[in-house]
């Protein structure tokens, strides 16, 4: 019974094996790394650049809050001796205030900093897939599988690259257009 099922799944693979052939011969494959050519871009590191402008406000304030608070502690240590019991709860209540505000600013910042990737993911995501989609007709490939969900490859071309050049170049004529016709 054993030896049968053996035989039976050997035979089972080599026909696949035979049906495949045909078809992974005719395959032009190819590999990108999709996020490589999105937040690698010239498009992303203006966006980064905008972000992080936007962001220094609350960038400062945090590093205010910061210093605040190694100040509060650090007297708070250092002077617990002599402070009387009303002030210990008064640096307390500080430190507790300073740790709320500094919780809710960075809460703010992550949810902005998240908004922010999604929308520039949105706005450029079909700009890639063209890009990809023409290249992919230019070129014949008939498969582009995204890099990261590749084990191993040997011999595929990886079009991460060559996409990236074209999306800069697009986004570079895109910004050139925008400045001289705002």
């Amino acid at each position: 019974m054993m030896t049968r099922l053996r035989t039976l799944k050997l035979c089972v693979t080599l026909l696949a094996s035979l049906i495949m052939m045909p078809v992974m011969a005719e395959s032009k494959i190819a590999v990108m790394n999709y996020e490589a050519v999105l937040f690698n871009s010239q498009a992303a590191n203006d966006a980064t650049l905008e972000l992080r402008t936007s962001l220094a406000p609350e960038q400062k304030r945090l590093q205010d809050i910061k210093l605040q608070f190694e100040t509060r502690q650090s007297r708070l240590t250092t002077d617990r001796d002599i402070l009387t019991e009303e002030e210990v709860a008064q640096f307390q209540k500080e430190l507790q205030t300073l740790a709320g505000e500094q919780q809710q600013i960075s809460a703010r910042m992550q949810q902005v900093q998240q908004e922010s990737r999604n929308a520039f993911v949105q706005q450029y995501q079909p700009v890639v897939r063209e890009l990809v989609s023409a290249l992919v007709k230019s070129e014949g490939y008939t498969m582009v599988i995204d890099s990261k969900a590749v084990l191993w490859n040997e011999n595929e071309p990886d079009l991460t690259e060559q996409i990236l050049e074209k999306f800069d170049a697009q986004y570079a004529k895109q910004q050139s257009a925008t400045t001289t016709n705002p």
